[in-house]
């Protein structure tokens, strides 16, 4: 899992990276008047999703160590999160709302952080 952990933390920030440096060329996709990424920022897109992907993948492998939880109330409450972070990033990119979708991706990112904390306690 720890492995997961670093090439997600690195492709993550490839992938940032790429996103953050200027795009001067066309749209790919267009999501709204203020969003779309070109060439460049599907590049770091890919790059984000597949670091992500790597340690969904590792948490997923883990999930028994997770589930213990499932009939807590804490379960409860970070599963309604999720659908909340979600609707905010989702809201963010469709209606340019501005920055909103980063506290989607902040809330999405503790959740995940909560799950590998979970899981590096019960390796031990």
């Amino acid at each position: 899992m720890v492995t997961r952990i670093i090439l997600w933390v690195l492709l993550s920030g490839i992938g940032i990276y790429f996103i953050s440096l200027p795009d001067t060329g066309p749209r790919l996709i267009t999501f709204s008047k203020a969003h779309g990424p070109g060439m460049v920022d599907s590049l770091g897109i890919l790059l984000v999703i597949l670091g992500w992907l790597i340690l969904v993948l590792g948490i997923w492998g883990s999930r028994k160590e997770i589930l213990q939880y499932k009939d807590s109330k804490t379960f409860s409450a970070v599963l309604i999160i999720i659908g909340l972070a979600y609707g905010m990033i989702f809201a963010s990119v469709f209606s340019d709302f501005t920055l909103w979708w980063a506290v989607g991706i902040v809330i999405l990112l503790l959740v995940h952080l909560w799950c590998i904390s979970i899981i590096l306690r019960r390796v031990k």
